[in-house]
Order: structure tokens, then C-alpha cells, then sequence
């Protein structure tokens, strides 16, 4: 004996499918009202370290309490350095639909968030191979938008990360070493190196002149461009002038920068070294040896 499974669609169908739309429609309305008058004011990143506290129960709250971060922050341009974050997309655009969302990829993203780069204005990509794999990508949307199933097709730009960072590198260490490093990791790397003069401004004076800093950077061979960095209020100024999407810094600049036009990380300073400490030790051996020649 033979069974199969039938799926008959009546009017009562209809029916149900019209009260879903009534129902979803208000949900979506009274979401909106309570979103209004969202402020286009800050630039926002968000990376895996983000402590944004949406730990919750279940998905509905997680969004709704993401969508209140978003709106308490003010964001105009919101910057992810995590796919996790992707899921939230749709409802950014629903709600706040001129946010500029951009997205940077550093890795192959998993396959259930493709359709999510949709939702995407911009993305920025490490590696020019990661470009080549969003042919696949373009190919979706297109054949999305054929079918018409998301009325509204995003299409992203897609460029590679130019990484931007400043310093004074005196006294070159491998702290100065490991931030150079790790700011190549996501793509090509600039770097602002303070000159004597702003050092003087910033109540430092260098060991070492601003040329031997510059080659100390260049020698790494992480660095394309190497710069005199003649101010800290240029900060922007460098970042448009270098087309640059990324600005990296050490953590102890944390948050200083993130009214800058590009996305803003601050990875942690090395431990147990610095040029400060560099320099106290080089005092404190120049006074033993001053003091055992009397």
C-alpha cells in the first residue's frame, strides 16, 4: 500500500495568509514609531570584543535590544568586523534605513550569512582573493533580484581594507613590531610616523630622529607607505587622504578616534615592554655607571 502526502490550498488559505500580513504589518509599524527620529549623528564599530550585553533567552530580544543599542548610540555609519553580526542587518535597514552599514572580511564567511551581505552597503576585504569569491556572490543577488524575491537589492561595493596607524616607533621594540604586524594581517598597512616637532608637543622627546624611526618602520616590511605625521588633529585628514578604511591603534588610545571616516579597532599594547620603560632602564644604567665611576 502506497501513501503520499498531499497539500491542498483552499480560500481559507487566503484567509490566513492576508491576517499573517495584517499582523506582521503592525508589528513592523509599531516598531518603526518606536525607532522614529533616530538621530544620524556617530560612527559605530563592532567588533568580536564588543561587549554589547545581548545575552538573552531567546532571538526576539537579542534583536530588539541590539536595534535600542543602535538607536541610544546614534549611529549614521556602522562598522562590523564580526560576521555574528550580519544577523541584524535586515532590521537595521528596516528601521534605520539610512545607516551605512560595512562589512569587513578577513576570512571565507560561513554559507547561512551570504544572503545577509544583501543587507550590506559596503564590504572591505583582506585579501584580493576574497574579492574574487564575491563573483559567486553577485551572481546570487542577480538571480535574486530576477525572481524577485527582496525588492530591495543592496549589491555591496567591495574593496580591499587599506589599514592606517600612527606612533613615534622610538627606540624600535617588538611591542613597535607586534601592532605593525597585526595591522597587516587585515590588509595593506600605512603608518603616520609622529615627527620630532609633535613629539615636542606631545612632551616627548625621541631618542632617536625622525628618519631612523621611519626606516625602523619600513624594515618590518609590513609597511607600504610610511608618512611624517605632523599633528594629531589630522588624524582624519590622513585617513581621506590615503583612502584608508581601517585606523588601528594601540588600546591606551581607545575610543579617541572613532569620529574618524573609517572603522576604528584598538588592539592591546604588548605587556612588559614599551619605549618608556626603554628609556627609564637606559637612565637608570647610565646612573649605576656614573655612580660605581665615583
Amino acid at each position: 500500500m502506497y501513501h503520499r502526502n498531499v497539500l491542498t490550498i483552499n480560500e481559507n488559505y487566503t484567509i490566513v495568509y492576508e491576517v499573517f500580513n495584517k499582523i506582521k504589518n503592525l508589528i513592523i509599524n509599531n516598531m518603526k514609531k518606536r525607532f522614529e527620529n533616530h538621530k544620524y549623528e556617530t560612527n559605530l564599530t563592532l567588533n568580536s570584543k564588543t561587549n554589547l550585553e545581548l545575552i538573552s533567552k531567546n532571538n526576539y530580544d537579542k534583536h530588539i535590544t541590539f536595534l535600542e543599542y543602535i538607536k541610544n548610540k546614534n549611529v549614521k555609519v556602522l562598522y562590523l568586523m564580526d560576521e555574528n553580526y550580519l544577523i541584524y542587518c535586515p532590521d537595521i535597514k528596516l528601521y534605520f534605513p539610512n545607516i551605512i552599514i560595512n562589512f569587513y572580511m578577513t576570512k571565507e564567511i560561513l554559507n547561512k550569512h551570504l544572503i545577509l551581505l544583501n543587507y550590506i552597503d559596503n564590504i572591505f576585504c583582506s585579501t584580493q582573493n576574497l574579492i574574487d569569491s564575491f563573483n559567486n556572490y553577485n551572481l546570487l543577488f542577480d538571480y535574486y533580484k530576477q525572481l524577485n524575491i527582496n525588492s530591495q537589492i543592496y549589491k555591496p561595493n567591495i574593496e580591499l581594507i587599506s589599514v592606517i596607524t600612527f606612533g613615534t616607533f622610538d627606540l624600535f621594540h617588538h611591542g613597535h613590531f607586534n601592532i605593525l604586524k597585526n595591522s597587516s594581517n587585515f590588509g595593506t598597512l600605512i603608518v603616520g610616523v609622529s615627527t620630532d616637532e609633535l613629539n615636542i608637543k606631545k612632551g616627548k622627546i625621541s631618542i632617536n630622529n625622525l628618519q631612523k624611526r621611519k626606516t625602523d618602520v619600513l624594515n618590518t616590511k609590513f609597511t607600504e607607505i610610511v608618512f611624517d605625521e605632523k599633528d594629531l588633529s589630522l588624524k582624519n585628514s590622513y585617513v581621506m587622504k590615503y583612502n584608508c578604511n581601517l585606523l588601528i591603534m594601540g588600546d591606551d588610545w581607545k575610543d579617541k578616534f572613532d569620529f574618524c571616516d573609517c572603522a576604528c579597532i584598538y588592539l592591546p599594547r604588548t605587556p612588559n615592554i614599551s619605549t618608556t620603560l626603554l628609556k627609564s632602564q637606559e637612565n637608570n644604567n647610565k646612573s649605576n655607571t656614573t655612580t660605581r665611576e665615583e
